[in-house]
């Protein structure tokens, strides 16, 4: 419901309208908000990474199951996410290993390892998501 105020201005003939809503406290509190930049934070891991072996592309599921495909040597890996640690394995062209991934809180980022075949995971692996 919009309810109006009429306020006469100095001059009889001039009339300034203020449309005054309900609604005017929650759309000032939206206005802030728009305004507000809260930090980016994701819900989990999937999307598009920036890597040192080219573009990831990581898909999860509610489980934490986690998928994906990386440009170098047609890459794929899979694993499962337990809080913000990946672990799992990675195959190419002409070979294979396992990683372990450590994402920040904020899932923008990750610290990780990988290494061939059964090897524990010991050279880098470093990700940030892709804008």
């Amino acid at each position: 419901k919009i309810i109006y105020n009429f306020t006469v201005i100095n001059k009889p003939d001039i009339l300034l309208m203020k449309k005054v809503t309900l609604l005017r406290p929650v759309i000032l509190v939206l206005l802030f908000l728009a305004g507000c930049k809260g930090e980016e934070k994701y819900s989990d891991v999937s999307g598009v990474w920036d890597t040192e072996w080219g573009k990831m592309t990581l898909t999860q599921s509610q489980s934490g199951e986690v998928a994906g495909t990386y440009e170098h040597m047609k890459g794929r890996l899979k694993g499962t996410l337990k809080d913000t640690v990946l672990a799992g394995d990675w195959k190419q062209i002409n070979t294979e290993g396992t990683f372990v991934f450590h994402f920040d809180r904020k899932f923008t980022e990750f610290e990780g390892k990988w290494g061939y075949n059964d090897e524990v995971p010991s050279r880098d692996w470093d990700g940030t998501r892709a804008e």
